[in-house]
């Protein structure tokens, strides 16, 4: 390799490139930043390509003068980043093999790799110092971040619920270990998964929505080979948030024609829209756009929103006007007892009408009312003597409205 001088906007394009678990370890170990960023131009951009990209120490010293701008007989100053950079490599190839097993063991048992807790801080540190600083309640958590890493690298998105989405103040359940059966027949201990609750009102959805952006950034600082993740800022997420949280879904409402709210979506109507539109921005990322760019379209697309909000809102509120329909047509009886005494008539009840004391329905009729209340035929039978003499109040009919009245019978 020769040496390259690198103008400015290439050194900050290098940068950009590199994943942030070599930028993590070339600054914990004082690398220069030039080198760094030689480093990174000539295509070494993770932890695993630096371990492999020298055989050893001796060609790591060999290659720094003329590649790396790097020459010892100049000075102390030249040895100390000679130094630095050897000490990097060292750790890089001890690093690699280690996490190479470890991802071999997930594999054979077909779960998340580990990530590692250097590579964690450098995704972190990575983010705060493009963006802001994050306190703990607002980092998501390893265990969520592994999740999401393993459908990166499967090429596998799938459109997470948000009570997995955690953070590490959350993630109690990281020590917590449970026995699984592997492929492979034998049983092997598996982190349990940390649970939030699902959002229950908008700022605890706008928590959750934040979250997952930072956690998409997260990944986007380690996974800089992959094109959808590239120029990820979480101001997408915001917009997003102000979408579904706005006019045009919370905030849509059926008003009446003096400005009366009547109706207006659930909030699991929300939830579950919400859901659908991060189904269809990781179908779009499959057929090639940005994260970005997906989200943006997914929320804006009729068809998911006709089918997923609009229309189940429309029945919604059809199911409801009904149900006030019906209790305006069939208000409750008024308070009272209205069982009738068994008639004591000589008629054994199934004279169809011709004897005394008839109780049962005539054939062809109903023997209950629409609401479920038994009838009683022998009330308007002359020859049975059920409820002769007494005042017996009336109960509405189905077509009068009629309120208190009584009768003599």
């Amino acid at each position: 390799m020769a040496l390259v001088d690198l103008t400015e906007e290439q050194v900050k394009k290098a940068f950009d490139d590199a994943n942030a678990d070599i930028k993590f370890l070339f600054d914990k170990e004082n690398v220069d930043k030039i080198v760094q960023a030689r480093m990174y131009d000539a295509g070494c951009l993770s932890v695993k390509q630096f371990a492999v990209m020298f055989k050893d120490i001796e060609d790591l010293r060999d290659s720094a003068k003329e590649a790396l701008g790097i020459d010892p007989a100049k000075g102390l100053k030249e040895k100390a980043k000679l130094s630095n950079l050897l000490v990097a490599f060292d750790a890089a190839k001890k690093r690699s093999d280690k996490q190479a097993q470890l991802d071999g063991e997930a594999t054979v048992r077909q779960q998340p790799k580990a990530l590692p807790v250097n590579d964690f801080r450098g995704m972190r540190e990575a983010f705060q110092t493009k963006f802001w600083m994050l306190d703990e309640t607002r980092v998501p958590s390893q265990g969520f971040l592994e999740k999401k890493l393993d459908m990166v690298e499967k090429h596998d998105l799938k459109a997470e619920k948000l009570c997995d989405v955690t953070t590490v103040s959350e993630d109690d359940g990281g020590d917590i270990l449970q026995t699984v059966w592997d492929p492979s027949g034998g049983l092997s201990a598996v982190k349990k998964s940390a649970k939030a609750p699902m959002p229950s009102d908008p700022e605890t959805l706008r928590f959750r929505i934040n979250l997952l952006g930072t956690a998409w950034c997260f990944i986007g600082f380690q996974q800089t080979n992959q094109k959808y993740l590239q120029g990820l800022h979480p101001q997408v997420f915001q917009e997003y948030l102000d979408y579904l949280l706005g006019p045009n879904v919370l905030g849509l409402v059926a008003r009446s024609a003096d400005g009366s709210v009547l109706s207006g979506p659930a909030w699991p109507a929300v939830l579950a829209y919400e859901q659908e539109i991060r189904v269809q921005t990781y179908r779009l990322i499959h057929l090639g756009d940005t994260l970005a760019d997906a989200l943006r379209k997914a929320w804006q697309d009729p068809v998911v929103k006709e089918r997923s909000f609009t229309t189940p809102l429309a029945f919604a509120m059809v199911d409801s006007s009904r149900k006030r329909s019906a209790d305006t047509a069939f208000p409750p009886p008024p308070p009272g007892n209205w069982t009738r005494p068994e008639p004591k008539g000589k008629g054994k009840g199934k004279d169809k009408g011709k004897g005394k004391g008839k109780t049962e329905a005539p054939s062809g009729c109903k023997s209950t009312s629409l609401d479920g209340r038994p009838i009683c035929f022998a009330f308007n039978n002359k020859a049975s003597k059920c409820g002769l003499g007494k005042k017996v109040p009336l109960r509405p009919r189905l077509w009068e409205m009629w309120e208190g009245e009584e009768a003599d019978v």
